[in-house]
């Protein structure tokens, strides 16, 4: 079965890290448009839009005012150029095991991306999602340095029981 290039399934574990498996090219046509437009919120400094697509931890989180204003500082010590690519975490390719076979919205409890967000320094976008139901939401997101792999998030807006995530693209 072909793999998504793009997202990886997730199962939290109870000491606060996250499994990762591949899961099946078809989430892509699911998942794809509402990541963009939650990167597009990101880099709009959109908090409004934000809101209306959080869940778990999130809608909490989002209510801090100071948000918006460090969504915009972060646009501007990057230079970022409004522009985003989502970044080939996979590699795509096939992947013979039974487990991909099966519905992956009810086999994980979270799918995890990433996006190159390109400017005069460039940095990495990562969002967690969630479909329930037919419905898509935003989990938690951070931005961080592209450059450098091990540096702390300019902003980390993730679920509390999740202890941390490393990013999952290259360094650029």
């Amino acid at each position: 079965m072909r793999v998504s290039r793009y997202y990886l399934g997730a199962n939290m574990h109870g000491d606060g890290g996250a499994l990762v498996r591949p899961v099946p090219q078809r989430v892509d046509g699911d998942l794809q448009p509402f990541s963009r437009s939650c990167i597009e919120a990101i880099l709009r400094a959109d908090v409004s839009q934000l809101r209306t697509v959080a869940a778990g931890d999130l809608p909490a989180e989002l209510e801090d005012p100071s948000i918006p204003d460090h969504l915009r500082a972060i646009s501007k010590k990057y230079a970022l150029t409004g522009t985003f690519e989502q970044i080939d975490t996979t590699g795509g390719g096939l992947w013979m095991d039974e487990v991909m076979s099966h519905d992956p919205y009810g086999l994980y409890e979270f799918f995890v991306t990433e996006f190159l967000l390109p400017g005069q320094a460039n940095a990495h976008a990562f969002l967690l999602v969630k479909r329930s139901d037919s419905k898509l939401t935003l989990l938690g997101f951070d931005i961080h340095s592209a450059a450098d792999e091990g540096a702390d998030p300019e902003v980390k807006l993730m679920p509390k029981a999740l202890k941390g995530f490393r990013s999952l693209g290259p360094p650029r």
